[in-house]
């Protein structure tokens, strides 16, 4: 066999798309290595990615075992089990030259004719149709040689320069991997390790806390602990399925990683939830743009199957010694702090104030009971009407939560729902209201008010194709048509969502339900997605109507709302109407119905039953 060492500097001839290529698959190689802790896949990838890139080629990872120094067939994904077989059983080490020389090598070695020559039994049992090879030596930082990668050629020719440098490249990843495995510590057992990403779990985290407070004691230092939660991930986990949801997670959790760098631990302590332990700090203002470095690298963002994600983050931050003066406080500091950013508007951080205690253990207080008043069916339904702007005849009613506390007493849902969504009980408080006010219209319209529609509100953390089905299902039980039923959604989550919105929707308006747009004027009004979305109605907000008999800029709002939505084919429902002159005005523009406390605030079915039937 004849052997040539390939020249370093040839992979200056490499050309850019080449380059690029091999770029690709390097980070393609380290993103699988960063979260599995499937070596013989990752070396696997390695194998096929290198024979993508040579096409017709046959790449195998052959490692050393360090006592014996004996070689075996550690990848060969285009080798079939009977043939490793075969291989493994025969006898080569280091005294087999080409193994030898290639070992001793700093450069890949190019072999030909190994077809011809009597001493590579090892080669012809491979490939008895390859006829040169290319090897490369994987070794560690301390030269200690871990095995060889070999690439079996069909020509016999000096290969090009890039499969020169394919080579090199392709070994060095193969190090990593096999250095990842040999060195592993007791931390990187499954024990310790979350089994989606790789990442450190809860239990390694706060031992990491613990060992960095004992140094930023002894150094008289800070330590830092960020807690992220993604903004509304249950959402796609509930559109897309758990399958997007998990590839989502191993994403964001590489941005994490690569935002925070190398110098701080990066924990996932379940579902959507991260932590970043930032140790020996001296100025917290590294803290305050590390937290905002990592909420605009969230930003970016991510494909999955075509669909485009864009995700956001709530930071909250917890600070030795101040804050707490160990793990489990920090952690508990941290949360408090995590919800006040959700509370400030979330995509934001906060910093842990004192007075985030009481608020989380009032938050805590309200979620078991809410949890238990879901259980005792305390909750139950008002009814407010919707008017004719001229006749003042009730043409349809808006269903509203109502929590029979046994110790605050009647609560209005502004106290209940963002902890309901924040917990995942909105599904189930949905689905209570909803079927209550159901059976309730079908009992109305036997009485006689056939021609009354239903107006439920339904969160955007509740919008999903399980819940759309659940919705559906309701209606159909309670014998009521759809037609008869408005589900309104707030337009803040209608924009941000717009897409995914766009095609729950159509689900449910082809099924005959009509939908409202809720709160419309104040938030993120687009144009351009509300002509795409499948709606019926515009709700103008409360806050455009109040100041309709006083102020001129109010009013030209709801005239141009109000002629927008009919050039749209759309319903125009005004809310917050409490006087006789912002009845007029709204009458005068065209509005189609009115809804206040002018006609009537929320109130329990019976008495509005009484208001129903007056006439």
């Amino acid at each position: 066999m004849h052997q040539q060492t390939l020249d370093e500097e040839a992979t200056e001839k490499v050309s850019i798309q080449q380059l690029e290529s091999l770029l690709e698959m390097q980070r393609d190689i380290l993103e699988t290595a960063l979260f599995s802790m499937d070596y013989h896949e990752i070396l696997n990838q390695i194998c096929l990615a290198v024979e993508h890139l040579s096409p017709n080629s046959l790449a195998l990872i052959l490692e050393m075992d360090l006592d014996s120094k004996r070689f075996r067939i550690r990848a060969a994904p285009s080798l079939d089990t009977e043939r490793i077989k075969q291989v493994n059983e025969l006898k080569f080490d280091e005294s087999v030259y080409w193994l030898d020389n290639t070992l001793n090598s700093k450069q890949p070695l190019f072999i030909s004719n190994i077809q011809s020559s009597p001493n590579s039994t090892f080669l012809h049992t491979i490939s008895p149709e390859h006829q040169s090879m290319v090897c490369s030596t994987i070794g560690d930082a301390q030269a200690t040689k871990l095995g060889v990668l070999c690439l079996f050629r069909l020509k016999n020719s000096t290969p090009p320069d890039f499969i020169n440098q394919l080579s090199k490249t392709t070994s060095y990843l193969a190090s990593l991997v096999l250095q990842r495995e040999r060195h592993e510590d007791h931390f990187s057992s499954p024990a310790y390790r979350d089994t989606l990403t790789s990442l450190p779990n809860r239990h390694l985290l706060r031992d990491r806390i613990c060992q960095a407070i004992i140094q930023a004691n002894h150094h008289k230092m800070q330590v830092a602990l960020i807690l992220l939660d993604l903004d509304r991930f249950k959402h796609i986990n509930n559109s897309y399925g758990h399958e997007v949801g998990d590839i989502l997670l191993k994403k964001v959790a590489q941005r994490i990683v690569n935002a925070a760098g190398e110098e701080y631990t990066v924990a996932r302590l379940g579902g959507d939830e991260f932590a970043i332990l930032v140790n020996q700090v001296d100025n917290i203002d590294k803290v305050t743009d590390l937290a905002a470095h990592i909420l605009s690298a969230l930003e970016h963002p991510l494909s999955i199957h075509e669909h485009k994600f864009y995700l956001m983050g709530s930071i909250g931050i917890a600070v030795y010694p101040h804050d707490g003066q160990d793990d489990e406080t920090l952690l508990s500091c941290a949360d408090a702090a995590m919800y006040q950013a959700k509370a400030m508007g979330r995509n934001q951080f906060s910093f842990y104030e004192s007075s985030l205690t009481d608020t989380a253990h009032e938050h805590l207080s309200l979620e078991q009971d809410l949890r238990q008043a879901l259980l005792n069916r305390e909750l139950t339904t008002f009814y407010q009407p919707q008017v004719n702007p001229f006749s003042g005849r009730i043409v349809g009613i808006e269903a509203l939560a109502r929590w029979h506390h046994p110790t605050r007493g009647l609560t209005s849902p502004h106290a209940f729902i963002q902890v309901a969504e924040e917990v995942g009980l909105i599904d189930e408080l949905g689905a209570i209201i909803t079927e209550q006010a159901c059976i309730q219209l079908k009992q109305w319209h036997q009485h006689g008010a056939t021609d009354v529609r239903m107006a439920i509100n339904v969160s955007g953390r509740q919008l999903s194709n399980l819940v759309v089905g659940q919705l559906k299902s309701i209606v159909s039980n309670a014998g009521i048509s759809p037609d008869s039923v408005d589900f309104e959604l707030t337009e803040s989550y209608l924009m941000h969502n717009a897409e995914q919105s766009k095609r729950l929707l159509t689900s449910l308006r082809d099924s005959g339900f009509h939908i409202a747009i809720d709160d419309f004027g104040i938030g993120y009004s687009s144009l351009a997605y509300l002509k795409r979305l499948p709606i019926d109605k515009l709700k103008i907000d409360r806050m455009l109507i109040q100041d309709i008999a006083h102020d001129p800029n109010d009013e030209a709002i709801c005239r141009a709302v109000i002629a927008l939505g009919h050039s749209l084919g759309l319903t125009i429902v005004a809310e917050g109407v409490e006087s006789r002159r912002q009845q007029e005005f709204l009458a005068n523009e065209g509005c189609d119905i009115l809804q206040g406390f002018k006609f009537g605030k929320p109130m329990p079915s019976d008495d509005f039953e009484q208001l129903l039937f007056a006439a």
